[in-house]
């Protein structure tokens, strides 16, 4: 179950209920979980690994509003640390990046850059110590985005007895400059182990 929520008092509430479903229908790996959660203070993320929540974080707004986030709407304190993915992944939680057609297109290579560089358009960097390494963009892209899902064991890695859907890119994400991975050319595309894109190639 996820439940879309912004504001740090509708995260109290959607945190209240999960503690309160839980508290009367125990279940040890239920992977809950919050979608989009820009404005969550570093106490709800703590108070939410603690119950076993996950966030989904919809962290592409930074590259289309951070400036808008900051100026025009919540100021520096609270627009700084927007899409706090540092945070919640300090915590010891398993974060994944989403985004949120038609609001912004599926991006998942700019979700990566987005994450591991939070430049705004301005050119700013926006909260520098909510930061994550390609490495850690690169999981929550992809295998702890499908463990959210109770998908990792088909989806989310090459390995084994998974469905081998994968992608073949211009360039390793992890050698080029991370404000260049939203660039990288997607060149094949392969579903369950059979090529997709490009077509009849």
């Amino acid at each position: 179950m996820a439940c879309h929520v912004q504001g740090d008092a509708g995260v109290d509430t959607i945190l209240d209920i999960y503690e309160e479903v839980l508290r009367k229908h125990p279940r040890g790996d239920h992977r809950l979980r919050l979608e989009h959660v820009g404005a969550i203070s570093d106490e709800q993320l703590q108070r939410a690994h603690d119950l076993g929540v996950t966030c989904s974080i919809f962290v592409d707004q930074i590259h289309y509003w951070g400036d808008v986030i900051v100026d025009g709407l919540f100021g520096p304190e609270h627009g700084n640390r927007w899409m706090p993915c540092g945070s919640a992944v300090a915590t010891g939680m398993r974060i994944s990046l989403h985004n949120d057609p038609p609001v912004t297109p599926e991006e998942p290579l700019r979700n990566i850059s987005v994450a591991a560089t939070r430049v705004a358009p301005s050119g700013r960097v926006l909260g520098p110590e909510q930061l994550l390494t390609v490495e850690q963009a690169i999981r929550a892209q992809t295998i702890d985005a499908a463990w959210q899902l109770f998908a990792d064991d088909v989806i989310g890695s090459l390995e084994v007895g998974k469905y081998a859907d994968m992608v073949v890119l211009s360039a390793d994400p992890r050698a080029v400059p991370p404000e260049q991975i939203a660039d990288l050319e997607v060149q094949r595309t392969f579903l369950a182990g059979q090529q997709v894109y490009p077509k009849g190639d």
